[in-house]
C-alpha cells in the first residue's frame, strides 16, 4: 500500500490533534538517562526514532516505508523528553496490522528498541504503553519478536500477552535463580572510581541452532550482558535442582556499538558459571577446567583454542571485602550482609599455572550476584538498589 494510499497524516504530540477520529497513542517511557544539558556527560540516550511499515519484516528500500520520525531529546526548543505522549493518526478506518518501531539511541548508536503491531479503529484513540528500559538495553530477540521489560522477548502486539514460562523453574530459593525475563542491572566502577552501567537481561529460552563445538540440538538461556561501551549474547546452560544447581556459558556472540556481530567464543568443556553446591568455607578447592575456541570473525572456519585451568573455593563476605586495596574502600553492598551471602573465588590460569586472573562473585539467595570483585586491575559491580 502506497504512502498516499494509507493518507497516513503526521506523527505529532497528541496534544497537537486532541480529539482525531481515529489513532494511536504511543505512551512512551524510559529508565534510561536523557540529556539535561548539550554537555550532559552521563546521557545514556539523546535521540529518539519512530519508524511505521507493514508486515513483520522491517522494508529495505525508503519507498516501503509508511512513515520515519526522528526526535531529539534533552531541554530547549524543538526537543521533548520522556516520558511523552506521541500520536499516530489518519483519516479513516483500516483493519490493516501496522508495525511500529520505537528506537532511542545515543549519537548513531542504537540503544534499546520496542516494535508493536497495532491498526487503527474508528473511535477513541488506543493508548499503547511502549517502556524502553535498561532491561531491554542492546536486546536482539529472535525474529519477530520484541524485548518487552518483564516478559522478555513476546510478541510484539498489544495488549502484550501473559508469557508463558519457558526453561527451567526461576528457582528463588537458588543462590543464582534465572528464568525469562529475569533481569539484574549493576554500577560498575574502576580503579579511578569512575562508575559505568552494566545490566544483566534473560530474555529467552530456546535452541541455540549452532552446529558447531557439539551444540545442536542444544537448549539454554539468552543472556544479554550489556554496557555503553559493548554488548554480548551470551548462552547459559542450567542443570541439576536449587541447592544442587550448576550454570554454565555455552556459547558467547561478542557485538560492537553498531550491534554488528565481531567474534564468536564456545567453550568445551562448558566453562563454570556458577556451582550452588558448593557452600562451605572449609571445604577443599574444586576444579572445572575448560578450552575456549575463539572466532575472530563471525566467518572464520578455523578457531584459535586455549586451554584453562579454574582453581574455585569458597570465601567469607569479610575475606572478599578485606581484599588489598589500591583505591577506595570496599564498595561491598553491606546491606546484604544479613542475608548471608554465599562468596566464591574463581582463580583463571594457563595449565602451568601462568597469567592467573582472580575474581571474587557473591550472591544472596532468591537476588543472585550482588558483588563482582576484580582485584588486578580492580573492578567493582555492586547490584543497583532499585
Amino acid at each position: 500500500m502506497s504512502r498516499i494510499a494509507l493518507a497516513l497524516a503526521c506523527l505529532l504530540f497528541w496534544s497537537c490533534a486532541p480529539e482525531p477520529p481515529t489513532g494511536i497513542v504511543l505512551k512512551i517511557t524510559t529508565d534510561l538517562r536523557q540529556p539535561r544539558s548539550a554537555d550532559d556527560k552521563e546521557q545514556q540516550i539523546n535521540s529518539l526514532r519512530i519508524r511505521v511499515f507493514t508486515g513483520d519484516v522491517a522494508p529495505t528500500r525508503p519507498e516501503d516505508v509508511l512513515l520515519l520520525k526522528a526526535f531529539d531529546l534533552g531541554p530547549g526548543p524543538g526537543k521533548f523528553m520522556l516520558p511523552s505522549d506521541l500520536g499516530l493518526s489518519r483519516d479513516g478506518a483500516s483493519e490493516e496490522a501496522l508495525t511500529i518501531e520505537v528506537v532511542a539511541s545515543l549519537g548513531s548508536r542504537r540503544v534499546v528498541s520496542r516494535t508493536v503491531k497495532e491498526s487503527f479503529k474508528t473511535g477513541r484513540p488506543k493508548d499503547v504503553p511502549v517502556a524502553l528500559n535498561r532491561e531491554c538495553l542492546g536486546v536482539a530477540c529472535p525474529m519477530g519478536l520484541t524485548c518487552v521489560p518483564r516478559f522478555g522477548c513476546t510478541e510484539p502486539t498489544f495488549p502484550t500477552p501473559p508469557a508463558p514460562f519457558k526453561g527451567k523453574d526461576c528457582a528463588c530459593d537458588s543462590y543464582f535463580p534465572i528464568c525469562v525475563g529475569a533481569f539484574w542491572a549493576y554500577d560498575v566502577f574502576d580503579a579511578n572510581s569512575v562508575r559505568s552501567d552494566k545490566t544483566w537481561a534473560f530474555p529467552f529460552f530456546g535452541a541455540l541452532n549452532d552446529t558447531r563445538h557439539g551444540l545442536l540440538g542444544k537448549k539454554g538461556y539468552l543472556q544479554f550482558r550489556t554496557a555503553f561501551t559493548d554488548f554480548a549474547r551470551r548462552w547459559v546452560g542450567v542443570d541439576g535442582e536449587p541447592g544442587q544447581q550448576t550454570i554454565w556459558w555455552l556459547k558467547d556472540e561478542w557485538f560492537d556499538t553498531n550491534e554488528k556481530l565481531t567474534r564468536l567464543t564456545y567453550f568445551n568443556e562448558r566453562k563454570l558459571r556458577f556451582d550452588d553446591s558448593h557452600q562451605d568455607p572449609a571445604a577443599p578447592v574444586w576444579h572445572s577446567d575448560f578450552t575456549q575456541f575463539d572466532y575472530p570473525s563471525p566467518d572464520a572456519l578455523v578457531p584459535s583454542p586455549v586451554t584453562y585451568k579454574d582453581d574455585w573455593r569458597v570465601v567469607t563476605p569479610d575475606f572478599v571485602i578485606r581484599q588489598p586495596q589500591s583505591g577506595p574502600l570496599s564498595r561491598f553492598p553491606i546491606e546484604f550482609l544479613s542475608l548471608a551471602p554465599l562468596c566464591h573465588e574463581r582463580r583463571t590460569s594457563l595449565p602451568d599455572g601462568s597469567q592467573a586472573v582472580t575474581k571474587y562473585f557473591c550472591f544472596v539467595k532468591g537476588i543472585g550476584k550482588v558483588y563482582e570483585l576484580t582485584p588486578n586491575p580492580r573492578e567493582e559491580e555492586v547490584l543497583r538498589k532499585v
